[in-house]
């Protein structure tokens, strides 16, 4: 498996292939924790095998720093759903054959389950303090713990008149009614089924049924076809 002693034993141009252009989470030299940076470039300096990397913070600010003074969060995130301000963003890594094993536009794919316009993974034109900005909220250094408590979660809707839907895990959101009067449950990014009063869940989408059921009914929720 990859890891930050294997990178730093190879040649710059072999880091390049592995790192750049993306972003990672990386604990720089004169900081106490990670934060996700773009890495633009590997380039070759004297007496450095694996080179420097050139890094866009959040400031908007370049640098470059040996390989060997950070450290490299090898941690890709999961697929599935996470929350994103007043929504929840489904996010899926895409399967392509590419050493890379930053984020970027060819190696994730994340998508809103509603109109929020996503700032997207951008690559050029010095703007990746936005999307640095985006990935700090988006994948936070501590998850979010999951919540099987759908009275919980529906306190959560109702706290913000604005607030959209709220994730239970990666697998399962509720969100504000949609196509009832109810509020709508989402399974990887699809509407499967609607919250009832007294812990029941109705199944809309037969396909889904068995996830639905293995799923809510161990945390004492009532599970039928709708």
């Amino acid at each position: 498996m990859l890891n930050q002693t294997i990178l730093e034993s190879l040649d710059y141009h072999d880091v390049q292939k592995y790192l750049s252009p993306g972003y990672m989470r990386i604990r720089l030299p004169d900081k106490a924790k990670s934060t996700w940076v773009y890495i633009s470039t590997v380039s070759s300096s004297p007496g450095i095998i694996s080179g420097k990397l050139r890094l866009g913070l959040r400031n908007s600010l370049e640098k470059y720093y040996p390989l060997s003074e950070v450290v490299l969060d090898f941690t890709f995130p999961k697929s599935g759903m996470y929350n994103f301000q007043n929504s929840v963003m489904f996010v899926r890594k895409i399967p392509a054959r590419t050493p890379l094993i930053t984020v970027n536009s060819t190696t994730i794919s994340i998508s809103p389950l509603f109109g929020i316009r996503s700032p997207g993974l951008e690559l050029k034109d010095q703007r990746f303090r936005f999307a640095v900005q985006y990935l700090e909220e988006l994948f936070p250094e501590i998850p979010i713990p999951v919540i099987y408590d759908l009275n919980i979660i529906l306190k959560q809707l109702k706290k913000s008149p604005n607030c959209l839907c709220r994730i239970a895990d990666r697998d399962f959101a509720i969100s504000i009614p949609l196509v009832s009067s109810f509020p709508a449950l989402w399974y990887r990014g699809r509407i499967v089924g609607k919250i009832k009063p007294k812990n029941h869940i109705q199944v809309t989408n037969s396909l889904y049924f068995q996830e639905v059921y293995d799923k809510w009914t161990p945390q004492g929720i009532k599970v039928d076809l709708c």
